[in-house]
């Protein structure tokens, strides 16, 4: 028999391997898709849980987009105790990497805490099929022919993560990017953008970009909030400015 589609509910379980799971109240399954729906759906891939009301997976592109969700990173990752909230996210390809796009997001480490009305992650396509076929331990077939990208069936080849210089960009101290800037190139964030330190009000921006390989960038119309010693007691001061550079030490 041709089974075109699965559908699928109550008490749902997906197991891929020894760590990567998904639960959820409503599957549908096709030749291309695979949409999730609960209260919410979890995915579990290795080293992050992502949880909504709707997930939707293009197998064929890799490309995940969700309903409202949660992201977080788990504890045994570089990212422990970041957690990334937003209203929405959508995958937009490009030529050869893909945007994604939140809506209403706001990322916390427990610490720091910045909130934009939009964040766009720039994301290497190979390097994320990579790391998909490593969550899923199965070759992703995208031209007819099965794709094998395992290490174990390659010739040795060096860690482009240890070639190049090393550089862990940020953003004022909030943003550690050195752990995924092999997937992640670049990051925008726009409108309204606050920065929260130890829930107090730091930093507002119009708009900030990062280039996560190398570190530089900028941000506009900024305002900073700053704590200075003078005369052995500790003032608010606010410096705002059209334009700063961001350098690849974090300057």
């Amino acid at each position: 028999t041709n089974v075109q589609d699965v559908v699928a509910w109550d008490g749902i379980e997906i197991r891929v391997g020894a760590d990567q799971t998904a639960r959820a109240d409503l599957l549908y399954l096709d030749y291309r898709t695979l949409r999730l729906e609960g209260t919410p759906a979890v995915l579990d891939l290795r080293g992050f849980t992502w949880e909504s009301s709707g997930m939707e997976f293009d197998v064929y592109d890799v490309l995940l987009s969700t309903e409202q969700g949660t992201l977080r990173a788990s504890d045994d990752t570089d990212l422990a105790g970041w957690t990334v909230r937003y209203e929405s996210m959508e995958p937009f390809p490009q030529e050869d990497d893909t945007i994604l796009a939140l809506r209403g997001a706001v990322c916390s480490n427990g610490v720091e805490q910045i909130r934009a009305d939009w964040m766009l992650f720039w994301v290497d396509r190979d390097e994320w099929r990579r790391s998909a076929e490593s969550w899923l331990d199965v070759p992703i077939d995208t031209t007819g022919i099965r794709l094998d990208l395992s290490r174990s069936n390659q010739e040795p080849v060096v860690d482009q993560q240890e070639a190049r210089p090393v550089a862990t960009p940020n953003l004022f101290g909030a943003l550690d990017a050195g752990s995924i800037s092999h997937i992640l190139r670049e990051v925008y964030l726009e409108g309204d953008i606050q920065v929260f330190r130890k829930g107090e009000h730091a930093s507002r921006f119009e708009s900030i970009y990062v280039d996560l390989v190398d570190g530089h960038g900028w941000v506009e119309n900024a305002e900073l909030t700053l704590k200075l010693k003078s005369r052995g007691k500790t003032e608010r001061v606010s410096l705002k400015s059209e334009l700063l550079r961001h350098s690849a030490d974090g300057s």
